[in-house]
């Protein structure tokens, strides 16, 4: 009978994301070929890009106050949108040392380009391609006239736009206020649903990078917290949240959480997978560039652990969703470098990027092979159970403080050989072993009441 529970435990740690924290040295294959590069550009680049992921067009800001329009099947500049030819916009800044465009954004189209320039307080968007400048009327020139279009984004269709603390339907004038908003905001297809970053409690300390839903059909529904944090991306049909990143408590005196990256069902709240960063990442900014593909299937996520060999670290690594370890890593270290999130395709096959200083390049990476590996440095876990070998009590990283937590300790030969139930203390478990277990080797399983959540440890007792 013992042995028939640790089969359908060890049943329930392959259906549901098993944290281990150590894994096998080995090696990766190295993926990424440089499809095409531009290097001669007519003026600086910025830091602003967006991608029309329908359209194969990529939008590229300047120091000039100018957006380069690069077609990316060709890989080629073909044409140059100028705030010199708007007199409103132009007299604002015309006399400045710099016109930087410091945020952009793009509907899936292309049809609609949303940016702002550095220093003023005005949101410019601009049809494509016919360059019409839209005014106050059409919720465009100046439509926010008091706030710097910072953290700027725009729906898939263009019905919303968000920036600096606030999210505005551009159909209707509709504004939700989104206070501490400083990172990506996501939408569905259908523009039915928004995920943003905003300030949360856990554990009883305020955190920033915590995500809300909100939903756009319904005016007085209050957005949803999530209880995950990291930056947002909702799949296309808005049915999963997947999150990257950590997140930092508004005490900057406090410790932060934990880097990760989650898939939730968003229906029931169910966590489908997730993976952690290394402990000793500087600043806990493992995940910190990542990207997923539409349906939450695949992940590319930057590692930045100080333990990784110089060769691995700074890099993005590609998981399969509800795989523990990566199965490849991309050898172009810029597509991840520079400050710059790296902007995929629609099938994840290309990226494209630029770096942002001098005068480029702006280049597409192309995911294939290219027949040659690295060693990969799996994740040590040293801090994640303490002390081992133990005399009969141990401790435990934990992620979810509010759920019931229950363990079973696991011989070498599958014997059921102790359990109970777990005491909390934040993001720590404190498990006392029984008296008259034998010295030895055990597997130390670790739920939630539903198995929703099964972490596994090895422990030794002495």
């Amino acid at each position: 009978m013992n042995k028939l529970i640790a089969i359908v435990i060890a049943t329930v740690c392959t259906l549901f994301y098993c944290t281990t924290y150590s894994f096998a040295q080995g090696t990766l294959p190295r993926i990424g070929v440089r499809k095409w590069t531009i290097d001669s550009l007519r003026g600086n680049l910025s830091t602003a890009v967006a991608y029309a992921r329908n359209a194969d067009r990529l939008f590229v800001g300047t120091w000039v106050g100018s957006v380069l329009v690069v077609d990316t099947k060709a890989g080629r500049i073909i044409d140059t949108i100028k705030t010199s030819d708007y007199p409103g916009i132009w007299n604002q800044i015309k006399n400045s040392p710099q016109q930087i465009v410091s945020d952009l954004a793009t509907t899936y189209d292309g049809r609609l380009i949303v940016f702002g320039i550095e220093y003023i307080s005005t949101t410019i968007m601009v049809e494509y391609p016919s360059k019409r400048l839209l005014d106050s009327a059409e919720m465009g020139l100046g439509n926010n006239a008091h706030r710097m279009p910072q953290w700027l984004y725009v729906s898939p269709k263009g019905t919303f736009v968000a920036m600096q603390d606030v999210l505005i339907n551009r159909k209707n004038g509709m504004q939700w206020q989104i206070p501490y908003q400083k990172s990506r905001i996501s939408f569905d297809t259908a523009e039915t649903v928004a995920a943003y970053n905003t300030v949360s409690t856990y554990g009883g300390i305020s955190y920033t990078q915590f995500v809300a839903l909100q939903y756009l059909d319904d005016t007085t529904r209050a957005p949803i917290q999530t209880n995950l944090w990291g930056t947002p991306t909702l799949s296309a049909d808005g049915t999963k949240l997947m999150t990257a990143g950590a997140a930092w408590a508004v005490n900057s005196k406090l410790p932060g959480l934990r880097a990760k990256a989650v898939v939730m069902n968003i229906a029931d709240s169910r966590i489908l997978w997730q993976i952690y960063g290394d402990d000793d990442s500087p600043d806990q900014i493992d995940f910190e560039r990542f990207a997923w593909n539409s349906n939450g299937t695949l992940f590319y996520g930057r590692r930045h652990s100080a333990s990784l060999p110089s060769d691995e670290r700074n890099r993005l690594y590609r998981w399969d969703v509800g795989s523990n370890a990566p199965n490849a890593i991309v050898d172009d270290r810029l597509v991840c470098g520079y400050g710059f999130q790296p902007i995929f395709n629609d099938d994840m096959s290309e990226a494209y990027t630029c770096r942002g200083e001098s005068k480029g390049p702006i280049y597409a990476v192309e995911f294939s092979n290219t027949g040659t590996t690295v060693p990969y440095s799996g994740l040590t876990g040293s801090d994640t159970i303490y002390p081992n070998p133990t005399n009969g009590s141990v401790t435990v990283r934990w992620e979810w403080p509010d759920e019931a937590v229950h363990w079973q300790a696991i011989s070498p030969t599958g014997q059921l050989v102790d359990y109970g139930s777990a005491a909390q203390d934040g993001n720590a478990v404190h498990i006392i072993l029984a008296n008259d277990l034998a010295t030895g080797q055990y597997t130390l399983l670790v739920r939630d009441a539903l198995a929703r959540h099964v972490q596994r440890f090895t422990v030794v007792k002495i």
